[in-house]
């Protein structure tokens, strides 16, 4: 039986409408996102999620976030330890196949605590 899912973050815009819920199982191997109905759709951009270092390191892309509905991201054992060493996620604003470069190219739209870290 698998373990339930935990809340790993939610992401809010400034007037606190929720954007995101983000869950994953306690191995956080895979994240799922659900796009929450507050969401503003974009047909030309990609909004991709982001962990943020505590070290200050460089930004690790989590993968493309879903704009309807919900979805998984699959992580990797880089992606995997970045998210366990990050107290903050954030979503960048991206072409549609996300960024080119590895870091964010787009503005950074919103950031959000990661739960349970720390």
């Amino acid at each position: 039986m698998l373990a339930p899912l935990e809340l790993v973050a939610m992401l809010e815009d400034q007037q606190q409408v929720q954007l995101w819920r983000i869950e994953a199982h306690p191995d956080r191997a895979v994240l799922r996102v659900a796009a929450l109905p507050g969401l503003a759709q974009d047909a030309v951009h990609a909004y991709e999620l982001w962990a943020l270092s505590t070290a200050g390191g460089a930004p690790v892309s989590l993968g493309l976030m879903p704009q309807t509905g919900t979805g998984e991201l699959q992580l990797n054992d880089s992606q995997r330890d970045a998210l366990a060493a990050a107290q903050q996620v954030a979503i960048s604003l991206e072409p549609v196949s996300g960024s080119p470069t590895g870091a964010p190219t787009g503005p950074v739209l919103f950031v959000a605590a990661v739960l349970g870290n720390g």
